[in-house]
């Protein structure tokens, strides 16, 4: 059995320089993301469990870009919407941008054609060539659902502008182990099943509502209301 997601990250993050502080973030992310292939906490929530400024924090995140460890992709405009981090044990990526790994595509020797209509044709050794339609029978393996810890959830509804949304473990709870809804059928989406039914009736928090976040463009609206 392979090593574990976060140990594979660290052994990765040995062989890049960078600053013990930059260390204990990367090890955050990595540790945040697991096997789901991305983490996106938000900057309240990093700043909250690793106990260090927000300009701290984004300088470190921003080294790890740089040297190739980590890939940002930011969040979408508007009221708490987090970035995605992607942490990167290729190293091919050593000192440069990141570069996603991509899947190896192998051809099949005999497969000579491939016909618009979905028709295969093989070249057999006789030099016959024989056409086959492509079997519509064969589906898709999904894959199976990771369960996402409740701070994921709780991180994820945040990032949608619910930041008074506190029933990560309870959503947890109610599907987990198996991911299997009230009628019977499978959780094939857990981010799908937050937003259309356990978000779909709770009210965003407004100005002045205990739980509000205020942007940045209304932090400045206030100020200049001072």
């Amino acid at each position: 059995m392979g090593k574990p997601f976060f140990l594979r990250a660290m052994d990765r993050c040995k062989s890049v320089k960078i600053t013990p502080r930059d260390k204990l973030v990367f090890a955050y992310l990595a540790t945040r993301q697991g096997d789901n292939g991305h983490a996106w906490p938000s900057e309240r929530t990093m700043v909250r469990d690793l106990g260090v400024g927000r300009a701290t924090l984004l300088r470190a995140i921003d080294n790890l870009c740089q040297a190739g460890l980590v890939a940002k992709t930011s969040g979408r405009p508007g009221r708490g919407h987090s970035n995605q981090y992607e942490v990167n044990l290729s190293k091919s990526a050593h000192g440069g941008p990141f570069t996603p790994q991509q899947k190896a595509h192998t051809v099949d020797p005999l497969v000579a054609n491939k016909s618009a209509h979905g028709e295969t044709r093989k070249a057999h050794p006789g030099g016959a060539e024989t056409s086959r339609k492509t079997s519509s029978s064969k589906r898709r393996k999904t894959k199976p659902l990771i369960s996402p810890t409740a701070q994921e959830v709780e991180d994820y509804a945040e990032s949608l502008g619910y930041t008074n949304f506190h029933q990560g473990q309870k959503f947890v709870d109610t599907y987990a182990p198996d991911w299997i809804d009230t009628r019977g059928k499978p959780v094939k989406n857990w981010k799908g099943k937050l937003r259309n039914v356990w978000l779909k009736d709770l009210k965003k928090p407004e100005r002045g509502d205990p739980d509000w976040l205020p942007t940045e463009e209304e932090v400045q609206e206030i100020l200049n209301e001072c």
